[in-house]
């Protein structure tokens, strides 16, 4: 729980998200890891704070592990 002084307590709590949400934030991604390093979802996310060659580093290694499938066999899962 979270107290502010200018109004009622905030509750934090985690939720499943749904592997078919349509609301790309980064964490919308879990089961599409494939979108990460699409140009057009990547520019609007929070990883654009990353330095650039470190983004297309991680873009090019995640994309890497899902077409060789590391990524199903470390996550279990990709659609």
């Amino acid at each position: 729980m979270c107290r502010n002084h200018y109004g009622p307590q905030i509750e934090f709590f985690s939720f499943p998200l749904p592997k078919d949400l349509i609301d790309l934030f980064v964490s919308a991604d879990w089961a599409n890891p494939e979108v990460t390093y699409r140009k057009s979802f990547a520019k609007d996310i929070i990883i654009q704070c990353l330095h650039p060659d470190n983004l297309k580093r991680g873009q090019k290694q995640l994309e890497k592990e899902i077409n060789n499938g590391d990524w199903r066999e470390k996550y279990g899962f990709h659609s």
